[in-house]
């Protein structure tokens, strides 16, 4: 596969962690439902609070990931940017709500973001590996159109 190849089947592995969003998460709420569910806390700065709102970051870097498959041609570093907030905020707003016992039982939509991430995270590596060979080969003088 080609750079562009491995960085398209990238941002179908953000596209993975949008669907797995809206699935069931964990006891039957989908991301949003829970979101919901944990800005209802009442206090203003807690960690429920918090959590909410990198769900929400989580959403939205995945979505803008995709989204910009059609302005982002060549520069890798914008999807390693959108690939570490995303799944970032997603494992810190998961150490938050780990307390919650509800919250402890993984469903399907859980299952498909984890698998989404796993396959952009795999595919943005072999696009880096790609890029850095192509260009340290254009550095060398070797021609790269085979």
């Amino acid at each position: 596969m080609d750079k562009r190849a491995l960085q398209i089947a990238a941002k179908v592995g953000l596209l993975l962690v949008i669907i797995g969003f809206f699935l069931p998460i964990s006891c039957g709420k989908n991301g949003f439902e829970i979101s919901d569910t944990l800005r209802s806390s009442g206090k203003l700065f807690s960690a429920d609070r918090t959590a909410s709102i990198l769900l929400y970051v989580l959403f939205v870097s995945a979505l803008l990931g995709v989204v910009l498959l059609l302005i982002n041609k060549h520069f890798i570093g914008l999807d390693w940017t959108l690939f570490a907030v995303s799944s970032g905020s997603g494992l810190f707003a998961v150490s938050l709500v780990s307390k919650y016992s509800e919250f402890s039982s993984i469903q399907v939509g859980g299952y498909l973001i984890v698998l989404g991430y796993l396959v952009t995270g795999i595919c943005l590596l072999f696009a880096t590996y790609k890029t850095i060979r192509s260009s340290s080969r254009l550095g060398d003088g070797h021609d790269t159109s085979t």
